[in-house]
């Protein structure tokens, strides 16, 4: 039994990539701390059980405040009976939810419990997470327990990342170079569009693999009125100024996994955050534009050109009177 540990919707996707490419079914462990999240995985959940390979999926919605009072590694152990059972001598365990330097304490109870692991790079640039203080990793693994040493353990099979000559020398023993295109492509096509189905509704799929580049642009959104940069009108007034100043192309609004809004634009194609934007390379849908405010998901999106209109809207902090964009075709 494959047992993947999920936070986001990518690590649900590159998890499907690696199910579909192996004999044995899955489970799918699904936990956060964010309630938008949270929505987004009972959505996925539906879509995930009906199919054949998954097993079985699970999610553990936590609180930060709990997890500070050593409450939710309490819950952790009530709620192991029904985890415990997927995770005998033949299980592996696919972890997401780790740093160069520790794991976290959604991910940290099972992998105490677990016999053989294997950790999945969260994403390309995890390998820039900045080294904790002394202090830092002391108060993780003596106060919360969390594991700071675990590329020393045996159970840790293998660190599959895709830049391993970027990550800090500890942990070179135990890195292996994750090659995602690849394992997708060897998927047949029926796989694929199972996949590709647990993110994305047909109708929209078939639009978008219509799209072609020179003619199109994809805008990706941030949670900014979500975590109080900026109000839900003024959030949707910004958007909409971009997608005016590129009215001559075909357009895609890629939501932000814990955005709420409904931009409801006629003629653009509104992605939720459900669906992975590395998909798109996947699937080699390119695009001549891709516009955020201040979104370091551009870099991952093939396109011709990649900017944001505000790269220091984030740092300004939450006090932004007003956004400042610059309308650039």
């Amino acid at each position: 039994m494959n047992f993947y540990i999920c936070s986001t919707p990518y690590h649900i996707f590159i998890s499907l990539c690696h199910l579909y490419s192996d004999v044995r079914k899955g489970v799918f462990y699904l936990t956060t701390h964010d309630s938008n999240s949270e929505q987004l995985f009972v959505l996925l959940k539906e879509r995930l059980n009906k199919l054949e390979k998954v097993e079985d999926v699970i999610i553990r919605k936590r609180s930060k405040l709990m997890e500070r009072l050593l409450i939710e590694e309490c819950k952790d152990r009530f709620l192991f009976n029904r985890v415990k059972k997927h995770l005998n001598n033949n299980s592996t365990v696919f972890l997401f939810p780790w740093n160069p330097y520790s794991l976290y304490t959604i991910s940290n109870y099972i992998y105490k419990k677990a016999k053989s692991v294997i950790f999945l790079e969260d994403g390309a640039n995890l390998f820039l997470y900045p080294e904790p203080s002394k202090l830092n990793l002391f108060v993780k693994k003596y106060l919360y327990r969390i594991s700071t040493d675990f590329y020393l353990d045996k159970k840790l099979k293998k660190i599959m990342v895709q830049y391993p000559e970027r990550y800090p020398k500890h942990l070179f023993e135990k890195l292996e170079y994750l090659d995602l295109k690849p394992m997708f492509n060897h998927l047949n096509n029926m796989e694929k569009d199972l996949i590709i189905g647990v993110f994305l509704e047909e109708k929209k799929a078939n639009k978008l693999l219509d799209f072609k580049q020179k003619d199109s642009i994809i805008i990706l959104t941030q949670p900014l009125s979500e975590d109080g940069y900026i109000t839900e009108k003024e959030k949707i007034m910004l958007y909409k100024d971009i997608i005016d100043t590129h009215k001559e192309y075909q357009i895609v609004i890629k939501k932000h996994p814990r955005e709420r809004t409904v931009y409801g634009i006629n003629e653009i194609i509104e992605l939720d955050g459900s669906f992975p934007s590395e998909i798109f390379s996947m699937l080699d849908i390119g695009f001549k534009k891709a516009v955020g405010v201040c979104t370091s998901a551009i870099s991952g999106i093939n396109a011709e050109e990649k900017y944001n209109t505000d790269e220091n809207f984030l740092q300004r902090g939450k006090n932004n009177d007003k956004a400042i964009y610059s309308n650039r075709k």
